[in-house]
């Protein structure tokens, strides 16, 4: 192959060489924009005020609500019925920073209390908010309803969120040879986002939100409702040995027991900057 250097020299060149000839270096490109702010990630437990970061472009916010809170049986043989509290629903949202004010006020939704003495309903769980952009439901009240082993009736609170799951309880099973009806023990249902359902034995699970409560529909003994990012719903009492056990923060609902109904898991913000 004839080649040139860019004067009037020309060389014969072998064609095998041809790859490993180099052109003349080109100019240097322009510096690029500057990013925007570094990753900033600010967790709240408490009531509390966000601050938008200088430079942000994007914010995203997770949250939960507070988990219910379990209720109680007292002497009067009604061990079977006291249920579990519903967790708390999850929420996850993406903004462009401009579209949020310079700061926001931050609403921690508690966890619903348990009842304390004997028969009685505990409290659903509170919201939790990040101003009006976000807003984590709580989950429901687990119930006690006299007599509902041989009646029917839902015990375990309601999931809080989009798609929690159902309360547990007594649904009706079937009927015997006097066409009584009989009725048998439900588990609260699961769910992705929302809370798990307070369970009429055990409590619904949950992948995003709050795990539910355990209920005392057969005799105690239940668990509660886990969760992969949630926290874990609480195990009921033993008959009548025990109390329920306290809902795991954030957002687990809280076991129905004996006498002193526990609190459910208060919820939770976690703000990530960009």
């Amino acid at each position: 192959v004839l080649s040139s250097n860019g004067s009037n020299n020309w060389t014969w060149k072998d064609p095998a060489t041809i790859s490993s000839l180099k052109g003349d270096k080109g100019q240097k490109g322009q510096t690029g924009a500057t990013g925007g702010a570094a990753q900033q990630v600010d967790v709240y437990t408490s009531n509390n005020t966000w601050s938008k970061p200088t430079g942000a472009t994007v914010i995203q916010v997770e949250a939960w609500g507070g988990g219910g809170g379990g209720a109680t049986w007292g002497h009067d043989g009604g061990s079977e019925n006291s249920g579990g509290g519903g967790g708390g629903g999850y929420i996850f949202k993406t903004f462009r920073a401009s579209d949020i004010s310079s700061s926001v006020s931050i609403s921690i939704g508690g966890g619903g209390q348990g009842h304390h003495g004997d028969n009685g309903s505990g409290a659903a769980g509170n919201t939790t908010t990040f101003g009006s952009y976000v807003s984590a439901a709580g989950g429901g009240a687990g119930v006690h309803i006299g007599g509902s082993n041989w009646n029917g009736g839902t015990l375990g609170g309601q999931g809080g969120g989009h798609g929690g799951g159902a309360g547990g309880g007594w649904v009706a099973a079937g009927s015997d040879d006097s066409s009584d009806t009989y009725y048998a023990a439900r588990a609260g249902g699961d769910s992705q986002f929302g809370g798990g359902g307070g369970g009429g034995h055990n409590g619904g699970s949950s992948v995003y939100g709050g795990g539910g409560g355990g209920g005392t529909a057969l005799y105690g003994g239940s668990t509660g409702g886990s969760s992969v990012y949630g926290g874990n719903g609480g195990n009921s009492g033993h008959g009548s040995g025990t109390d329920g056990a306290n809902g795991a923060s954030p957002g687990g609902g809280a076991g129905g027991g004996r006498n002193n109904g526990k609190q459910g898991g208060d919820g939770k913000i976690i703000v990530y900057t960009y």
